[in-house]
C-alpha cells in the first residue's frame, strides 16, 4: 500500500486481530517450535500453542557508536525514515549502510533530499538487486563504497561529518 509504514501495518493488523476476537500479549519469547499441526512458543510468563503463528519481530535502529551520535539525535540524526523524511526535505541526507533496510530507506529519504549520499564499508552494496537498479536509477542518490562515518560533529545540529575511505577488508 502506498504510503504504509511498519507502524501503519502493526496498527491495521492489531485492530482487525481484536475484531476477530484475538488476544494480543505482549511478552518476551524464548523458545518457538513451528514444527508440526500446532506451533509452540514460549515465553517469559507462559507457553502457548496454535495452528498459526505471525512474527511480528520489529525492528531497532542500531547505533554506530560514533562521536557525536547520542549529542546528535533530533538534531540532524534521525533514526526513522518514514516518521522523520519529510524533516530533512531539501538538505543532503546520508544513510549509512549497504544492506537491504538501509538501501530501503534511502530509496525512500531520496523523494525528500536535494542530495543524498549511502556511505557504506565494504566495496560494494549488499542490498538485493532490486533496490541497486533503483539506487543506479535515482539522479540525486551518490554511493560510497570503501567509506565510513567516523564521528558528527555540531552544537545544537550537525555541522560537520568526518568521513574518511575505510582500510581494505
Amino acid at each position: 500500500m502506498e504510503g504504509e509504514t511498519g507502524s501503519t501495518f502493526a496498527a491495521r493488523l492489531e485492530k482487525q486481530a481484536k475484531n476477530a476476537g484475538v488476544s494480543i500479549v505482549y511478552e518476551t519469547v524464548q523458545k518457538v517450535s513451528l514444527k508440526g499441526e500446532y506451533k509452540t512458543v514460549v515465553t517469559d510468563k507462559g507457553t502457548y500453542q496454535a495452528q498459526k503463528v505471525i512474527l511480528a519481530n520489529g525492528t531497532t535502529p542500531r547505533k554506530l557508536g560514533i562521536p557525536g551520535e547520542d549529542e546528535l539525535v533530533g538534531r540532524g540524526i534521525g533514526r526513522n525514515a518514514a516518521g522523520e523524511g519529510a524533516n530533512f526535505s531539501g538538505k543532503h541526507i546520508y544513510v549509512v549502510g549497504g544492506a537491504d533496510g538501509a538501501v530501503k530507506e534511502a530509496l525512500y529519504l531520496a523523494q525528500f533530499a536535494e542530495q543524498l549520499t549511502i556511505i557504506h564499508f565494504e566495496e560494494k552494496l549488499g542490498c538485493i538487486s532490486e533496490f541497486l537498479r533503483k539506487v543506479e536509477q535515482m539522479p540525486n542518490i551518490e554511493v560510497k563504497t570503501g567509506t565510513r562515518l567516523w564521528g558528527v560533529y555540531g552544537s545544537r545540529q550537525i555541522e560537520s561529518l568526518e568521513v574518511t575511505s575505510s582500510p581494505a577488508l
